[in-house]
């Protein structure tokens, strides 16, 4: 079942007599566009900026997975140097080399004064762990980004709405209030004639003067709602400068509630999940060996200034090798680290059982809330109809004499009640569903 309430079908004499006031005075031009809640919703995911700043962190998070995926690349370098020894270096070589007696040494100096090298080195890893492993950790990350750029989308969703609610709830409470004021006036006039012809006193007549001016003072209190919850709207959905109103149709709907439960706070956690467990892994592989292929081609030069015996050559140099790295011994540091990243997972994991449930209890009380509200909205906008026609009743039979101001007040206290009660129902109907929708994961569907 699906209904469509109208705020103004309740008191629709009043919203014509008001369009066709508006026709009169040539303003129906000037109306500002109406919005719908989906309207709302699209521009608020294309133009809000804190959702494009989570936009932003994916794209930095897709190029940190970049940057990993980089150091598997094979990387080049170019070194070159230049040195000129004032003092050419000494070596102790042993005498008997040179025919001298054994276990005696001399110093030696060997060189020339001019060295020159110049070399270009390669270097590509073939296996290291924590190049695989780091390569994992932030496709994981990037897809936590995704999802929190979801949840950010999904609690924007979640304030429009509300807000859109709330604009809709208030255009509701002007309309019956707009109708009391209606009705208040014209009783002070009623009133204030009997008064006159010494039929009513002057305590009645400021009894009706004091609910008036108690009516007038709550609108004004809506009207200053209205346009804080209006412009907090318009912020949101990136439209400060425009002229917009909220549809006048309140959409209930006795709709489903056999959603697949798929909340994104619990998907979060199980990522969290994941990311801590991929961690604990890149721990312990760090005690893996590492395997890089390595090789260098370049040019050393000796040089010497001293004439007639001056030269300057060149001799190359080139290889290539394996370098193998093997952690025997990395302290006690790396096991106290995979201890404390397995303690955080095991609080995680209870965490998530902690929010299915949590979220079980929250969606079962939604449900009851939004099924007892769905009926009984009908209830008491047949309770709103039944205390206007006593109020105009009551009215009635005042003036043929036969019910007194109190009976009118006590009338007009009824009809006030009912509407109050007929509001807090569709409040509480809205809200009930709208949390229904997030705790399930389904805030995008307004069907």
């Amino acid at each position: 079942m699906r209904l469509i309430m109208k705020l103004v079908s309740i008191h629709k004499r009043f919203a014509i007599a008001g369009i066709f006031l508006f026709s009169a005075l040539g303003v129906s031009s000037l109306r500002a566009e109406e919005w719908s809640l989906q309207k709302c919703i699209d521009s608020a995911i294309v133009h809000n900026k804190s959702l494009e700043i989570s936009k932003n962190e994916i794209e930095i998070s897709r190029e940190k997975e970049s940057e990993v995926y980089a150091n598997l690349i094979p990387k080049l370098e170019f070194n070159s140097e230049y040195k000129y020894f004032t003092d050419l270096p000494y070596q102790i070589m042993p005498m008997s080399l040179f025919g001298g007696p054994a276990g005696k040494f001399k110093e030696v100096q060997f060189g020339v004064p001019h060295n020159i090298n110049a070399n270009i080195l390669l270097t590509m890893p073939l296996y290291n762990s924590q190049i695989y492993g780091g390569i994992s950790a932030s496709g994981k990350g990037m897809e936590m980004k995704q999802l929190l750029y979801q949840k950010s989308e999904e609690d924007l969703i979640y304030q429009v709405s509300n807000l859109y609610y709330n604009l809709q709830i208030i255009e509701s409470t002007r309309i019956f209030l707009d109708s009391n004021v209606i009705n208040s006036k014209k009783l002070l006039s009623t009133i204030t004639l009997l008064k006159d012809n010494q039929l009513a006193t002057g305590v009645d007549v400021k009894k009706i003067e004091l609910q008036l001016n108690q009516l007038e003072n709550k609108i004004e209190t809506l009207n200053n709602q209205q346009l804080q919850a209006l412009n907090m709207l318009k912020f949101l959905i990136g439209k400060n400068g425009s002229n917009i109103e909220v549809s006048d149709e309140i959409i209930i709907g006795n709709t489903s509630d056999n959603y697949e439960v798929n909340p994104i706070n619990v998907k979060l956690k199980e990522k969290k999940v994941e990311l801590i467990r991929q961690e604990i892994t890149n721990l312990k592989n760090e005690r893996l060996p590492s395997l890089m292929l390595i090789g260098n081609y370049g040019t050393t030069g000796f040089g010497y200034n001293e004439k007639p015996n001056d030269f300057l050559n060149f001799y190359p140099i080139g290889f290539v090798g394996l370098k193998l790295n093997v952690p025997i011994f990395t302290g006690t540091v790396l096991p106290k680290k995979v201890e404390q990243k397995s303690i955080e997972l095991q609080n995680n994991e209870l965490e998530i059982n902690i929010i299915k449930d949590k979220n079980k209890i929250d969606i079962e009380n939604a449900i009851n809330i939004r099924q007892t509200t769905f009926k009984q909205i009908e209830n008491s906008k047949t309770n709103v109809e039944l205390a206007n026609t006593i109020y105009n009743q009551t009215l009635l039979q005042h003036s043929q004499g036969l019910a007194n101001i109190t009976d009118i007040l006590l009338a007009d206290n009824t009809l006030r009640q009912s509407q109050q009660e007929y509001l807090s129902n569709l409040i509480d109907y809205l809200k009930s569903d709208l949390e229904y929708r997030r705790l399930t994961g389904h805030l995008s569907n307004n069907e």
